[in-house]
This record gives C-alpha cells, structure tokens and sequence, in this order.
C-alpha cells in the first residue's frame, strides 16, 4: 500500500521513540523546544472558562496558496472547497487541566468574504502531537497555533489541511491546540482524556463568539465537529460535553476518523500484543489514565521501570508490554471486573456507550489502520446506534491511519453539505 510522506515520517518518528537511541534520551531530558513572542494573558480574577484573554492576526492566505500549501495529495482535487482567501488568528484563552485554571490556546481560520455577518462554526480536532522537539512531525511545534501561514512542507499537515480548507470554503474554523502546547506547553497533555479535551475545546468555542463579536460578525451556534486519531475521541468527547451542559450550542454533524472510542477493548488489545511498535504512544495514553483517575495508584506495581511524568511514559524500554507492565497487574486489569481502575476506565473513558447523542455523526476508518484498530469506529457506531443515536460508518478500503486522511477530508465536506 502507498502511504505518504507525511505517513513515513511518523512511522520513522515512533520507531526513533521506541528504540534504545540518543532520540530516546532525547525524550528523558525534556520537552518541545518552541516559544511564542507574547506577554503571557492573565487568568481572569474570577474562575471563568472560555474567556478570550488575547489574540493576535498572524496572515492573510490566499487561495492559490491554500491550494499550493496540499503537497501531499494523492490525486485528489480541493479546489472545489477553495473558495475564498483565509485570515488566521492566533487566540488564548481560559481553560482548565487535572482540575487547574490555566491559558490555552488555539488557532482561528477565518474565510474572507463580503458578508461576514454571520458564520457557521466549524472546530476541529487535532491527533497525536508528541510533547518533543524533533526535526519530524508530528510533534508540539505542530500544534495549530504555532502556524504561521508559511511553512507547508512536512509541517502542520492537519491546520493546512483540515483546518485552511474548510474556512476556504466559508467555515468559521477554530482548532484548540489543548493543554500541554504552544502556550501551555509547560503543563502535561492530558493524553486521551475526555474530560480534560472536551473542557478545552468548548472553551475555545466559547472564546471564539467572544472573538467573532469583537470582530463585528456573529457565529450560528450549530455547531460543525470534526477530529482525527487524539482529535475524534476529544471531538466525540466535546459534543457529549455540549449536550450536557452547553446546550444553548448544538451540535448538528460531528465527522470522526480513527479515534479510541472504546478505551478499555483498545488498552486491552495492546497489552495481549506479543509487540508493538507504537507502545510508546498507547503507554502515553495508559499513564494519563491512571493519573486522571486520581485513584492513587503506585506506579511501582504498575511499570516495571520508573515512570514519574509523561515523557519517562514514551520512553518505553522495550517494545513487548510484558516487559513494561507488570505481571500482577495486567492480570488484574484484564480479568478482575472489579479492579477499580478498568472501572474508573469505563466510567470515564469509554465513549462508544451509554448515552445518546443528539448530533449527527459519521464514524470513519481505514480497514487497514494499524495505530487505532477500526474495532474502535465500529464499535461506536454500533454502541451509539443502540442508544437511539442518528450515526453513519465509512471504512476506507486498504487505507492505514494516516493515509485515510485525504478521503477523510472530501468525505467530510460531502458529509457537512448534505
């Protein structure tokens, strides 16, 4: 199967992390090296969520740029839903993580056109970004913010994609960078928590009306969704997290492809593998579980090496879980139904069931993913079907997890036109 660059890089990328190399110890020495030239907001004096505290006008893109800025494409035609010149705009705003008030940030897209009265909002999600300074993506200094409207080469694939796209085509576009980059950078990312990535993105949804008000147009609070791998389970998580406290901004269609839906059949399929190559980044996620749900669990009997933060959690020893993990507890987490972290797991992060949403949404995979098994898509298609929920399910055939992006994003813009 052909894959594209962009999917060779991140394959070399994880193969870096994963091995015994000076990349690994790389990753035991520090973060992301990036900074941004601004004065860092103030929170505000009182605990408020989703108040726009700064922004700034990065660019103007145009068109033809929007279209030369797709190097990547495989025989498919965009310009179709290139339709106008696009303004980004750098935003930060107030948020939370692991129960702190923090600042966010986030990038806006917005089309250029005569009636900017009012807009559709359309947010989407971004996947997996390493919390690394490496010369591949995808990486920190890929999060949306850090765009600036330039760089299109083995960079920001998602923003120049899935984000300047749709605003070409008229979409008010914002897209959350999440705690843990760009300004935030400093803090952990919380790696596939639902509740930490949903707060976040609805906080910029918030921001955004705020921003859009300032700028002299209003939004349609309908709301557009959209997410890949990290970014489908956090845009899954933020339209549950708008039907139940935010309903004043429905959601009308939700778009996702390739995300960890179900969170305990996913950690359970890795932890049987023999190896894996992608076991720094499922680990990633398997340790932000465990200090989310403020279980106070010992790390010593879970690892079978030290793991005190996120980055000692990517730099795995060893490709083989049962070397990683210990015995005793894969044992319990896989075959006693009353471990007390499988529960909080289902609980809290699993999505694929146990409510039922109001806005349409459209699962997507590839039927050759081999970093977010397709089980995922299709078990949340099934499990939200069951609850009553109005959802769709599109396998891309022969298509791995990053290649289904392209057919993803025609996809989703037939998807939101219908």
């Amino acid at each position: 199967m052909n894959k594209s660059l962009f999917t060779t890089l991140f394959l070399v990328l994880i193969l870096m992390v994963s091995s015994c190399s000076p990349i690994r110890n790389a990753i035991l020495r520090g973060r992301a090296n990036y900074s941004l030239a601004v004065d860092f907001p103030s929170l505000p004096n009182n605990k408020q969520n989703g108040k726009l505290l700064h922004h700034e006008i990065i660019d103007t893109i145009t068109k033809k740029e929007i279209i030369d800025f797709f190097p990547e494409k495989k025989g498919i035609d965009i310009r179709t839903f290139v339709r106008h010149d696009v303004q980004i705009i750098r935003v930060f705003y107030s948020s939370d993580n692991r129960n702190e008030d923090l600042v966010v940030s986030g990038l806006v897209a917005i089309p250029i056109q005569e009636n900017q009265e009012t807009l559709q909002h359309y947010q989407y999600h971004h996947g997996t970004l390493l919390p690394i300074s490496l010369p591949l993506g995808p990486v920190g200094i890929d999060a949306p913010s850090l765009y600036d409207g330039k760089e299109y080469k083995h960079r920001h694939f998602e923003t120049r994609i899935m984000g300047l796209v749709p605003a070409s085509f008229g979409y008010f576009t914002s897209l959350p960078d999440y705690a843990g980059y760009s300004i935030s950078k400093d803090k952990e990312h919380s790696y596939g928590i639902a509740r930490d990535l949903a707060q976040q993105s609805v906080d910029m949804i918030l921001a955004s009306n705020e921003l859009a008000q300032q700028l002299g147009f209003s939004l349609d609070k309908k709301l557009l969704l959209s997410g890949w791998s990290e970014g489908a389970y956090a845009s899954l998580a933020t339209q549950k997290l708008l039907e139940e406290k935010y309903t004043e901004y429905p959601v009308l269609k939700n778009a996702l492809l390739a995300g960890p839906f179900h969170f305990t059949r996913f950690i359970e399929s890795v932890i049987n593998e023999k190896r894996t190559m992608f076991l720094p980044i499922y680990n990633w996620a398997f340790y932000n579980a465990i200090v989310s749900s403020d279980l106070d669990l010992e790390h010593k009997k879970i690892w079978k090496y030290k793991v005190n933060n996120q980055l000692d959690a990517l730099a795995v020893p060893s490709e083989k879980p049962k070397r990683v993990y210990k015995k005793q507890f894969l044992k319990e987490f896989t075959h006693n139904p009353q471990n007390v972290f499988r529960n909080y797991a289902i609980s809290e992060l699993n999505l694929h069931k146990g409510w039922q949403p109001k806005g349409i949404i459209h699962f997507y995979t590839g039927t050759e993913d081999e970093i977010v098994p397709s089980f995922n898509s299709m078990d949340a298609y099934e499990g939200l079907k069951a609850e009553g929920a109005e959802v769709y399910f599109t396998a891309f055939e022969g298509e791995s997890h990053l290649s289904a992006t392209q057919d993803f994003l025609l996809e989703m813009m037939q998807f939101y036109k219908n």
